[in-house]
């Protein structure tokens, strides 16, 4: 938790076409920003409350999250056996938990 005299820094990023989009076909939502905060709502079991997302003047998509100063990333290179497999249980625990709340939802 950051302090009560924190500042709170607003992160705006431009979200483009998916990668996928040319296998599984369009995104049902018109802004690629909105696809993005979609899928951070899915996955995510705390939302960020600042998260949204808008389009440009010029036709651009972005999107908008609260921005966290942290640089942390799973070393997965160093990782044996058990630790690996652990990591693919979580891994497969949230993906499981976002299909469930995609499903959940329709």
């Amino acid at each position: 938790m950051a302090g009560e005299n924190d500042p709170i820094f607003l992160q705006i990023k431009q979200a483009n076409a998916s990668a996928l989009e040319s296998y599984a076909g369009k995104s049902i939502y018109p802004n690629h920003g909105e696809r993005v905060v979609r899928g951070c709502l899915l996955m995510q079991s705390a939302s960020d409350l600042f998260l949204g997302w808008t389009a440009g003047t010029l036709g651009r998509h972005f999107y908008i999250r609260r921005l966290k100063d942290m640089k942390i990333k799973v070393m997965v290179e160093v990782f044996g056996i058990t630790e690996m497999l652990q990591y693919a249980d979580m891994c497969g625990f949230t993906l499981a938990r976002a299909h469930a709340a995609q499903v959940n939802r329709h």
